[in-house]
């Protein structure tokens, strides 16, 4: 989407300081842009940093496309706390990160998932599990919703959340007033409910499997080791025509 010319104007003449301070031996700097229309915010990332956070993020800064030659890294309307939070737990001398919302933990994980980080996935799942442990809750069908919208089918956070439904929510809930219309609203994830609570009346599994000590069966896999600039563009369109 077109940003405003206000906004670009103000990156490229940042972007020229990161090019000279590259030409005189400091690090080149590259200017992250995330956030809807009039509310983006800008990020001057160095680039080593960026290209040890994201193979996607590397491309970017690594190719014959525009946003190399601008410095420039345009990530769309995603949301700009949570590429903050990846950058904080990029630079490991801050303090780690930390969400006391699902619907947060759920922004900074497709935003992860997106850029092609599985490590913090993978933290990121542990926090869900551990949240929903401390605080004896779970995530509500909207914010459900909302990763759903944002991830593939057989996904792994999705298999994470199918679990927690099947064995934190009490079997009363269900039959309560408006709980079969909030899961007829992502139908994708009542399927798989649905399933999962049937295995779960027949024994299979016997154990609650979310849970931290079960976690890496949530884990995902590095990935691959070459992305491409694309990545941005066409993720970013498929996440927006699933949600």
């Amino acid at each position: 989407m077109p940003r405003g010319n206000k906004v670009t104007k103000n990156c490229r003449k940042k972007s020229q300081t990161g090019k000279e301070k590259d030409a005189s031996g400091g690090a080149r700097m590259f200017n992250v842009i995330i956030g809807k229309v009039d509310k983006e915010k800008v990020f001057p990332v160095p680039e080593q940093i960026l290209c040890d956070l994201s193979p996607v993020l590397r491309a970017a800064c690594r190719s014959e496309f525009k946003e190399a030659h601008d410095s420039e890294i345009d990530l769309g309307e995603d949301d700009p706390a949570a590429f903050e939070h990846i950058l904080r737990w990029a630079y490991k001398s801050l303090p780690a990160p930390s969400e006391d919302t699902f619907i947060a933990l759920f922004k900074v994980f497709a935003l992860a998932e997106r850029l092609k980080i599985p490590s913090l996935m993978n933290k990121l799942i542990d926090d869900i599990i551990r949240m929903s442990a401390d605080k004896h809750l779970v995530p509500r069908v909207p914010e459900i919703a909302f990763i759903y919208g944002k991830t593939f089918p057989g996904a792994p956070i999705r298999k994470a959340l199918v679990d927690c439904y099947t064995w934190c929510v009490a079997t009363a809930w269900y039959s309560q007033k408006g709980s079969v219309k909030m899961l007829a609203s992502v139908p994708d994830f009542a399927a798989e409910l649905s399933v999962s609570v049937n295995r779960r009346r027949i024994g299979k599994p016997k154990v609650n499997p979310f849970e931290l000590q079960y976690s890496q069966a949530y884990h995902y896999e590095d990935p691959p080791a070459k992305a491409t600039v694309v990545d941005l563009v066409e993720d970013g369109q498929t996440a927006a025509e699933q949600a």
